[in-house]
């Protein structure tokens, strides 16, 4: 391995604003055969910018580059490294819909000595091994409530009965899902293994209040969303 210094290169430097480094950037831009290379010659596998503390493999993941998100995980970069606010790649992927990113990062296991975590979908499941944003939500209920339908479905494959994950406010994915009105995410997610969880829903709002909702939560008879509380 050269290091990049001997070329008369700093491939860690960083503009001066974000502090983007040369490896976000061509994370960012899909550019996975400059990876290696950067990494050959130096390149900090997880460094961070300097506000949010976005790594490379973050980039990747929200930039839909599951190419790249393979190469930086050859080159020993942690997929699984949070920014500063908790959200790991797998949660920003999520939250920007790109499933192919999805899809490589629950393949991958993010990290993969959790990847039994969600293996039951228990109401605490931790789907795909990622701990939850700073919120606490994991990335099944981030997909859910920006309505990612492609992102729940690889989710859902990837861990059976991750739907039924509660957060910390008793929240399930079916209910953020019904609640931002995302009719075909609720679809989706009543399509899952084990997806049909209107009496799990039923069961958190009892928790929460006392009085469980008429008709439940979720999609209602004639395909329509329903949000807490309203009839259709």
């Amino acid at each position: 391995m050269h290091d990049g210094a001997s070329f008369g290169v700093d491939v860690n430097a960083r503009e001066p604003r974000l502090g983007i480094d040369a490896l976000m950037l061509s994370a960012e831009l899909g550019l996975e055969l400059a990876i290696p290379r950067l990494h050959e010659l130096g390149a900090n596998l997880n460094g961070r910018t300097r506000v949010a503390g976005m790594t490379a493999s973050y980039a990747a993941a929200a930039s839909n580059h599951a190419g790249c998100l393979k190469a930086l995980h050859s080159a020993g970069a942690d997929l699984a490294l949070p920014q500063r606010d908790g959200a790991t790649p797998l949660a920003v992927a999520c939250q920007q819909n790109c499933p192919a990113a999805v899809s490589i990062l629950t393949e991958l296991g993010c990290p993969s000595s959790d990847k039994a975590a969600c293996g039951g979908g228990g109401m605490h499941a931790n789907v795909s091994g990622n701990a939850p944003r700073n919120d606490g939500m994991y990335p099944i209920h981030i997909a859910a409530w920006a309505g990612s339908v492609e992102c729940i479905r690889v989710l859902g494959e990837a861990c059976p009965g991750s739907c039924a994950t509660i957060t910390p406010d008793l929240d399930t994915p079916l209910h953020l899902a019904s609640w931002r009105g995302h009719a075909t995410a609720v679809r989706a997610l009543l399509s899952l293994p084990g997806g049909s969880h209107r009496s799990i829903v039923n069961s958190v709002n009892v928790l929460r209040t006392g009085e469980c909702p008429p008709g439940g939560a979720g999609a209602s008879d004639d395909g329509k969303v329903k949000r807490w509380g309203q009839s259709t």
